[in-house]
């Protein structure tokens, strides 16, 4: 049977698009890093960064918290690209 392929819901107002989600946690503490774009008014806004939490790192988790930051960062771009790409 062939594969089909089904429309994409277009994101409504007060929507988020998440492109990228880390969780880092050490016990009972946890930061997050995200990025994700707000849609406002039908209108996609560019995407943004987000960290939040908070956590008492050792180098573990420094180490995982600098990787999380550099993915989320090229999401970041990858996705604004995208965003001005379809805006022409």
């Amino acid at each position: 049977m062939a594969s089909s392929q089904h429309p994409t819901i277009p994101p409504v107002n007060g929507d988020f698009i998440t492109h990228f989600r880390r969780v880092i946690t050490a016990g009972t503490q946890s930061i997050t890093v995200e990025v994700a774009t707000f849609i406002d008014d039908g209108v996609e806004q560019p995407p943004t960064l987000y960290v939040s939490g908070d956590i008492d790192l050792n180098l573990d988790q420094l180490s995982d918290l600098n990787e999380a930051l550099f993915r989320a960062q090229y999401a970041q771009q990858s996705a604004r690209r995208a965003q001005l790409e379809a805006q022409r």
